[in-house]
């Protein structure tokens, strides 16, 4: 999460969908460690964690 909240310049497409497929694949892990990030001090941190929560099945 903290990789993907970096702005590097471009979309980052490959790192996302990479994400989505580990969320999906094991979500109770995935929520696990997800929901403590989007109380994180990096605002970044906890907005990508916030979308990626998004995509738990």
């Amino acid at each position: 999460m903290r990789a993907s909240a970096v702005d590097l310049g471009d979309d980052q497409d490959g790192l996302a969908a990479e994400i989505v497929d580990l969320v999906q694949a094991d979500p109770k892990q995935a929520e696990a460690l997800l929901r403590p990030l989007t109380e994180d001090d990096d605002l970044a941190v906890a907005h990508r964690a916030d979308w990626a929560l998004r995509f738990l099945p």
